[in-house]
């Protein structure tokens, strides 16, 4: 399974605008029925980095919205490893404000557990952390900034290894408690 190398065109008059809009999509592992493999995965095309196919969730079960502060999000994929044997470490950091209880709570579950997660860029396409055996981790960190001044509120790193993928399946969302979902 090798790429065919290619042209790499530059952006050609669209849009490359930089970073990433204020939710981040989360949902535990165990939550999914079936993760879509990337597409082609044994082709030598840049399919093997996109994934076409929905993700399905177990009944009542969805994509968590995450808000996080505008302009405080960053998604980077650093490679790691030795020669002949790396990977890639995408990696998202970005900022909750305050100290409300049901963020609190999250953080404090989501430490012990494995996650699928997507951002999206401000172009609208979703990025993929993690993947079937290689689960996103987030990690909360809480400030309460000075008086004077500073973020008063949870930073939240979410990390995995492997790719980071092109995300094209459709979205559904968490049901709300009153049983109403959406899905687009």
């Amino acid at each position: 399974m090798s790429y065919n190398y290619q042209k790499v065109n530059g952006p050609q008059g669209k849009d490359n605008s930089p970073g990433l809009k204020k939710n981040v999509l989360v949902a535990p592992r165990s939550w999914f029925d079936v993760l879509s493999p990337e597409a082609d995965p044994d082709g030598d095309t840049v399919g093997r980095i996109k994934i076409t196919g929905d993700h399905t969730f177990i009944t009542g079960k969805g994509w968590i919205q995450l808000y996080t502060t505008l302009d405080t999000g960053q998604l980077t994929a650093e490679m790691v490893g030795d020669r002949d044997s790396k990977v890639q470490n995408p990696k998202v950091e970005c900022k909750h404000p305050g100290s409300k209880e049901e963020i609190m709570a999250f953080a404090d579950a989501a430490k012990n557990d494995e996650f699928i997660c997507l951002v999206q860029g401000l172009n609208n396409e979703y990025l993929q952390l993690g993947s079937d055996g290689l689960e996103a981790l987030i990690m909360g960190n809480y400030d309460s900034g000075k008086v004077s001044g500073g973020y008063k509120g949870w930073t939240f790193t979410i990390e995995s290894f492997g790719k980071t993928f092109l995300y094209e399946g459709n979205i559904t969302m968490l049901p709300e408690a009153s049983g109403s979902g959406s899905s687009s």
